[in-house]
């Protein structure tokens, strides 16, 4: 079965996957013990969840969209409660764009699938390239400028799936996007006081009467 039959089910692979130019093959979630929950599935990529590591969402990239996965055959009771999506058309954006969020690679940048299963932390973007930052590793780091393309899409869109509309989820909804807006005018701050500084200074010497 394709992946996208399998939105809102646990499932296994049949067979594994070519990860590597030279055929190395992964053979993850080929195992019966070990299947994966589906909660979305996009035209590159798929959503899941597992039973270890309970609410958080993990990715596989578009090498991993064929029809080789079964139907595990698991009882999904608990996870009722999630809205699952299939086959939604993901928004490609240059990285340009995505300054100060998190975003995902939708394709590969010159046969490397970095960053297309795993989100980083856009800090800045060149002529020359991007600075950015991960979970794993905190400090800045760099990508050229064979980097700077359009297969970016935001992470935290991608990730999020809807859950029913209750009176309970209301307040829960308004107090994610109040955290997210001052998430985002913190940021803006940050990045803005140096400049901001830089004129307060000018102007305030410009106020101060100038001794003769």
């Amino acid at each position: 079965m394709e992946a996208k039959e399998l939105v809102g089910r646990w499932a296994i692979r049949e067979k594994g996957v070519v990860v590597n130019p030279s055929g190395l093959i992964d053979y993850s979630y080929t195992h019966g013990d070990s299947p994966i929950f589906i909660i979305k599935v996009t035209d590159s990529h798929i959503i899941f969840q597992d039973e270890i590591f309970g609410d958080k969402k993990f990715i596989l990239e578009k090498r991993w969209l064929d029809n080789n996965w079964v139907d595990s055959k698991k009882n999904e009771e608990a996870y009722k409660k999630l809205a699952y999506t299939a086959i939604s058309k993901e928004r490609r954006m240059e990285v340009r764009e995505l300054v100060g969020r998190w975003t995902i690679r939708t394709d590969s940048c010159l046969g490397d699938w970095s960053y297309t299963d795993s989100p980083i932390f856009i800090i800045k973007v060149t002529k020359r390239g991007i600075v950015y930052r991960d979970d794993l590793f905190k400090d800045k780091r760099r990508l050229g400028k064979e980097w700077l393309d359009n297969n970016w899409t935001d992470y935290e869109k991608l990730v999020h799936t809807e859950e029913p509309v209750r009176p309970e989820n209301i307040v829960k909804l308004l107090l994610s996007k109040l955290a997210a807006l001052l998430k985002r005018i913190k940021l803006l701050i940050r990045n803005l006081w140096p400049w901001l500084k830089k004129k307060m200074i000018i102007i305030s010497k410009k106020m101060v009467p100038q001794q003769l």
